[in-house]
């Protein structure tokens, strides 16, 4: 690989990963009686996976590799990365970059013992990329997928601090931060003036690292090239449990709350119903985020006809034993009794004698009978705003998606 050193640029020979730390252990030696900041730059476990020295591999020549998902592959997977889904060499060789950076922050480490400045050494380990290796059937980053996503195992780092006798080791702290914090957040701990630029965005959470538990929003948000996300911290709850229910009663000091019932969560349970339940917890200030799926029949049975739609109608099936090879999945409209509201049923019709194990208990299922499973609700536009306004909401704003299959609507709740 090449490296530029002081402007001059030279081809080295080695693992890269050897070589970034050889370059950081030259800079420790050199400023080793001044102050000093050292960032390591690690392109490991970045593709390409040309090349891992044999002692980073020799731990997964007989692996299993279980930790990595074999999830059926994402229908937007980026062409370019394809290759490495389900590809067991892959697997490999990403877990021997990582052991090569393992082992490299360890030759750090040791250079910082042996100068004697180990002590008085602020340590920060993280990245600045999350990745998905078979995770939601995805192979990369943001950009595993064209169009681009933001799935959190693209956007989620490692964030690591350690200072010997100032940062309490063992704890994990649960606000919920980002990397523009890291800034001002590093700028606070070593007891340095905020930058002069006011609106350079981030917050300091040096107070979490000194034991302190100051008040903390948890809301980030991200960018990456056109997409944009918002992650807030919540709860998730099951609205047809009275304790859930309860446990979300607001009190005083509870702050504006946006609910959100994505998902086409309405379309598998007694839509009206679900929202009258929901509305006393809804206060004027609060906001509902709904939506629903619009109908459009040959569309909607061609999106279940994908094979990892398919898959995922599938699981509840394969948890108890049941193979595609023992029955059919059937999906099949149904009425509905209020206007502009369709049903589309889904069931498994057994096409042979099955005994299987439910909860620990003996199920026989013979051929020909079927097993009921969730329906999905689709609707008419306007039926669909009638049910949020007779569940006690006000529709404020419709969103639509690109392909004008859902419709998302913000409401706030009626007097």
């Amino acid at each position: 690989p090449a490296f530029v050193t002081n402007g001059v640029r030279r081809k080295l020979a080695g693992f890269k990963t050897d070589l970034v730390t050889d370059g950081a252990l030259e800079f420790l030696e050199q400023a080793k009686n001044d102050p000093f900041y050292l960032l390591v730059p690690f392109y490991a476990p970045h593709t390409p996976y040309d090349f891992q020295p044999e002692p980073y591999r020799k731990p997964y020549l007989d692996s299993k590799f279980s930790c990595f998902p074999d999830d059926p592959m994402h229908p937007w997977q980026n062409k370019g990365l394809a290759s490495h889904h389900g590809n067991r060499e892959s697997k490999l060789s990403y877990s021997a970059l990582i052991t090569g950076v393992d082992a490299n922050v360890g030759r750090v480490l040791r250079k910082l013992e042996e100068m004697g400045v180990r002590d008085n050494t602020l340590v920060v380990f993280t990245a600045d990329q999350g990745w998905n290796a078979g995770h939601h059937g995805v192979w990369g980053k943001g950009n595993g997928t064209w169009p681009f996503n933001l799935y959190e195992e693209s956007i989620r780092v490692p964030m690591i601090w350690n200072h010997p006798g100032k940062i309490r080791g063992g704890q994990v702290i649960s606000p919920m931060v980002a990397s523009y914090d890291y800034f001002p957040t590093l700028l606070d701990y070593l007891g340095l003036p905020p930058h002069k630029d006011s609106k350079l965005p981030g917050r300091s959470y040096a107070a979490f690292l000194r034991g302190r538990q100051p008040k903390w929003r948890n809301r980030l948000y991200f960018e990456y090239c056109y997409m944009r996300g918002l992650i807030c911290r919540g709860i998730k709850a099951d609205l047809t449990n009275p304790a859930h229910l309860s446990g979300l009663v607001p009190g005083r000091e509870t702050p504006c709350r946006l609910v959100l019932l994505l998902g086409n969560t309405l379309g598998g349970f007694d839509p009206l119903d679900m929202l009258r339940r929901l509305r006393p917890l809804v206060r004027g200030h609060d906001l509902l985020l709904v939506d629903g799926e619009l109908r459009n029949d040959s569309d909607t049975r061609a999106g279940y006809e994908n094979p990892l739609n398919r898959a995922f109608a599938f699981a509840p099936l394969r948890s108890i034993g049941i193979t595609e090879s023992d029955g059919a999945l059937v999906f099949e409209p149904r009425t509905d009794v209020r206007a502009g509201v369709h049903r589309l049923g889904k069931y498994f019709r057994a096409d042979v004698d099955l005994a299987l194990r439910v909860g620990g208990e003996p199920f026989n299922l013979r051929a020909g009978e079927r097993i009921e499973m969730n329906h999905s609700g689709k609707y008419e536009r306007g039926a669909l705003l009638k049910l949020i306004a007779d569940g006690g909401f006000e529709p404020r704003a419709e969103f639509l998606s690109e392909d004008r299959r859902f419709l998302m609507v913000l409401a706030r709740p009626r007097p």
